[in-house]
């Protein structure tokens, strides 16, 4: 997976939790807790002037040097300079005392590196490191409350041609018996300038291939792929007397008995860098309004399905929907041959029941982009001017230059809003309402004194509140890249739809990697089904958005067989009872367009599944779990995966 430099948002804590109240743990034995730990040391940390140089996040708190049990001391041996770093507040094994956790980190400094810089990427070298030099700490001229990590003998103050800098972890300790830190490595940097607003270009790393890099303002951020080793060297200047350092480097830890497996706690958020900011978990879902959710089993692979058709839905079309999925969303501009989308849901609801009784149907509808197509429109057209929303400049916002945006703060357009959906759940042969483009949702609680926190939340709570007791509720909801994952509004939703599962939140302590966004949003449909919510994910849409380019159908078909491993074995991990699988390039059913909306030809989805024999047990980002017909392998950070099917000819 490649890695980009970004620029990341300041670190804002909402909530703090208790790791060991939160995780609802249980003691086992024969099973080894799983505990992250994060930190970020600045180049002026340990010397008692800057206690936010040195943080740690233990997955449930973000500290720094004025906490409790969180110390640091820096010495130096010959020319480096030695970080000894202590904590002694969290319980790694739960036997209810504290353990102590330590370790080095060492930052070396060279001058006459043998290097060989290039602008493009993979083509620069740093194949030999100079001499040991002193390291020394300056201040930054550009700002003066950033400190820098220093090679000092050369009379500037900075990182000059061929001198570099490297950090390593050393003498890493846990008290917990059995437990041990396995470090992750180093995986983001803060450079900084020390004078002037100069180009300067490094080198990251050791070896051939290496990519460059160059900046000219006063700070830059440097993320990378895990390492064990962080080595920069300085490859030139735009003018010799002016330099950079490093000032910041991040990295992390595993603590766990590596003598036993770790099993993966549904509920457990503390293993993600982001858990400090999230509010307390939600409600757990009513066991009566269980009852309403789609069937499920494990006799093949749970499915949903998201669909659309502007023309009727052939008869062999509705069989292979109401014959292979067990819900059903029937998306915008889905008038499937009537003049409206929402008589179309309708007669394509009423068609899919005729085939299959229990099959789930459920209407689209957007909460925040006027879509047309609907029976509701001419009324919100003749009110669009106070209905719309409008940019800072006034002007009318458009989505995609296409669709109004909706202005949720007008009372008389919520009452719009909420009236379309409750009238299409009165039919009896829709079963819920979906509501997408939920990005404001995104709020720590829903409710302050009994009162909706935003006007969105209670347009939302009001189509809750009016929706028929027998009809289900559902949102394109849960997204690790938003503020607190979009959690709160799960009190209000029977269950979630999982796209964007990928996407990396811009965050700063820790920085995510791709696989640290999969994990987190494994972690989120986990937690979901924990609290008795039902999860749709959702996967395989690969088109020209992604950078793909398909020649045929055909093409499309081999496409979707040869990447099925990776999104099925995702949904493996996490899967229990209420857990919905889809896998399509598309969602678009209308005739000629050829597209694979419906992937039922391809065999691991109709192969028998059969019940999961265990939890999912976790290893950094390598997932494994046992059903009673296949072995699921899963590596997020090299996103490989192995399905082991048993008894299949």
């Amino acid at each position: 997976m490649k890695k980009n430099i970004i620029t990341c948002l300041p670190l804002v804590v909402f909530t703090t939790m208790s790791m060991q109240t939160y995780a609802a743990k249980t003691d086992n034995s024969n099973t080894s807790y799983q505990n992250e730990t994060w930190f970020s040391l600045s180049a002026d940390a340990c010397t008692g002037n800057n206690n936010e140089a040195l943080k740690l996040n233990n997955g449930s708190d973000i500290l720094n040097l004025a906490s409790n049990g969180f110390s640091c001391s820096v010495s130096t041996e010959n020319n480096d300079l030695i970080y000894s770093i202590t904590w002694t507040k969290d319980d790694f094994d739960r036997d209810k005392i504290r353990d102590t956790f330590s370790f080095d980190v060492r930052v070396s400094g060279f001058s006459g590196s043998r290097f060989s810089y290039s602008e493009e990427a993979g083509k620069s070298s740093m194949t030999r490191l100079g001499k040991s030099d002193i390291i020394n700490i300056w201040k930054s001229d550009a700002d003066a409350t950033i400190s820098v990590w220093d090679i000092a003998n050369d009379n500037i103050s900075g990182q000059t041609d061929g001198q570099s800098l490297t950090f390593s972890i050393e003498n890493s300790t846990v008290s917990a018996n059995g437990y041990n830190a396995k470090f992750n490595g180093f995986n983001f940097a803060v450079l900084a300038e020390t004078e002037g607003n100069h180009s300067h270009t490094f080198i990251h790393g050791r070896g051939n291939r290496l990519n460059s890099g160059v900046f000219s303002t006063d700070t830059s951020k440097l993320e990378f792929e895990p390492i064990e080793q962080f080595v920069i060297t300085g490859a030139g200047d735009s003018n010799a007397a002016k330099s950079w350092g490093v000032s910041r480097i991040d990295f992390s830890f595993s603590i766990t008995n590596p003598t036993l497996p770790t099993l993966w706690e549904a509920k457990d958020l503390s293993l993600h860098g982001t858990g400090p900011s999230y509010s307390p978990i939600y409600p757990a879902e009513d066991s009566a309004r269980k009852k309403l959710f789609p069937k499920s089993s494990w006799d093949t692979v749970p499915r949903w399905l998201a669909v659309r058709n502007a023309r009727r839905y052939t008869d062999e079309q509705i069989e292979a929907i109401a014959n292979n999925y067990q819900l059903v969303m029937l998306e915008k501009a889905n008038q499937s041959g009537f003049d409206t989308v929402d008589e179309g849901i309708k007669d394509t609801a009423a068609r899919l029941k005729a085939v299959n009784p229990n099959i789930k149907t459920i209407f689209y509808w957007n909460t925040q982009i006027q879509y047309t197509g609907y029976s509701s429109d001419d009324e919100f057209e003749q009110n669009a001017a106070e209905w719309s929303a409008y940019d800072e400049n006034g002007d009318l916002f458009m989505f995609k230059d296409a669709f109004r945006w909706y202005d949720e703060t007008n009372k008389d357009f919520r009452s719009w809003w909420v009236n379309l959906p409750i009238k299409v759940a009165k039919d009896e042969n829709i079963d819920g309402i979906f509501i997408d483009k939920m990005t404001k949702a995104s709020v720590d609680e829903l409710f302050i004194n009994g009162k909706p926190v935003t006007d969105y939340v209670k347009m939302i709570n009001t189509l809750k509140d009016k929706l028929p007791e027998d009809k289900l509720l559902m949102g394109n909801n849960l997204r690790g890249e938003r503020n607190n994952a979009s959690r709160a509004m799960m009190e209000l939703l029977d269950g979630s739809y999982l796209e964007r599962w990928e996407i990396k939140r811009d965050y700063d302590f820790p920085s995510q990697t791709t696989a640290d966004a999969i994990s987190l949003s494994m972690q989120l449909m986990r937690e979901a089904l924990a609290r008795g919510k039902f999860i749709t994910f959702q996967s395989g849409r690969a088109d020209e958005d992604d950078g793909l380019t398909f020649d045929s159908y055909q093409d499309k078909v081999r496409y979707m067989k040869k990447n099925i491993d990776y999104p099925l074995a995702i949904f493996l991990i996490i899967a229990e009872k209420n857990a919905f699988f889809s896998y399509q390039q598309s969602v678009n059913a209308n005739p000629g367009a050829e597209e694979v909306w419906d992937t039922t030809f391809i065999d691991e989805l109709t192969r028998s599944l059969g019940k999961p024999l265990s939890d999912p047990i976790k290893n950094g980002y390598i997932f494994t779990r046992s059903y009673e017909n296949v072995d699921v392998w899963l590596d997020l950070e090299t996103e490989k995966a192995t399905l082991t099917w048993h008894n299949v000819n």
